[in-house]
């Protein structure tokens, strides 16, 4: 079961996600209401909802760069597999309806007469038209918009270094200042992030923001729905203690959080470095 809210703090509609194959993704869903004679872009609906696939010349496959759900559908016509529980069938979906069911206040990045566009932090946009939502859309281009850096493995922190990071993060939260600890845990979590990607040649390049890296590697299956889901909650509460917004009380649970995935993702990367390991041992026999 999905909700609107999930998608609108991870930027993630189930299996729906940006960097997920048209074989992959029409096979969980099933055949479309509709697609689209031209294969590049690629075209297909699925009642409120559209998919925008692309294949670049670098891809073998071709892979999702953009969907959109029609908010102001009463008759969404989804597929079994993508329920969506919070559904506005019997409410006018407002911009109110929408900061309710979020929890979290967009930017305004466009407004006009009549249309607004407003930007969440998992990178979904929504059109307001008046005072109603028409839309919600995740594109691959809002993300990309980020100015890039080149991902070195010698411009990385190496086995000592994260240790020594992790310990000066529990030394942290054993004195409970929990959230302190969040912010500086959070730059272990990104480089194992990075490291996961790098070990994969999952990319050459990444945006500042790691939206993008967490998207690519659950496209790529390289982290569960539950670990993607868990990332980008603690992205959420690390941005807003770090501005000073909607910080948490305490800050307790999302640092015990922070540590589990931490762990999870040593475990992660300490397998593929005994598989790379293997593997070279194999090909130099």
């Amino acid at each position: 079961m999905e909700t609107i809210r999930k998608f609108l703090q991870t930027g993630a509609l189930g299996p729906v996600i940006l960097g997920a194959s048209s074989f992959a993704l029409m096979d969980v869903l099933g055949d479309p209401e509709s697609i689209s004679k031209k294969s590049n872009p690629l075209l297909a609906t699925y009642g409120a909802l559209s998919l925008t696939f692309w294949k670049s010349r670098s891809d073998s496959l071709q892979t999702l760069r953009e969907f959109k759900l029609d908010i102001s559908s009463r008759k969404p016509n989804f597929p079994k597999s993508l329920f969506i529980s919070d559904w506005p069938f019997e409410v006018a979906p407002s911009f109110d309806w929408l900061r309710e069911i979020s929890g979290i206040f967009p930017t305004e990045v466009s407004t006009g007469s009549v249309q607004k566009v407003f930007l969440f932090p998992s990178g979904v946009t929504a059109n307001i038209e008046g005072d109603c939502v028409s839309s919600l859309s995740m594109a691959e281009r809002e993300l990309k918009s980020q100015p890039k850096f080149n991902l070195q493995s010698n411009r990385e922190p190496n086995d000592a270094q994260i240790w020594a990071m992790i310990r000066e993060v529990m030394l942290v939260g054993r004195a409970k200042a929990y959230r302190a600890a969040l912010l500086l845990g959070w730059g272990i979590l990104e480089a194992l992030l990075r490291r996961l990607a790098f070990d994969k040649n999952l990319v050459d390049t990444m945006p500042t923001s790691p939206n993008l890296l967490v998207q690519k590697l659950r496209s790529a299956n390289l982290i569960s729905p539950l670990m993607f889901e868990n990332i980008e909650n603690l992205r959420r509460v690390r941005s807003s203690v770090a501005h000073g917004i909607n910080t948490p009380s305490s800050g307790k649970i999302e640092y015990f959080l922070l540590m589990t995935t931490i762990r999870a993702l040593l475990v992660k990367t300490r397998q593929n470095s005994r598989t790379k390991d293997t593997d070279a041992a194999r090909s130099g026999n």
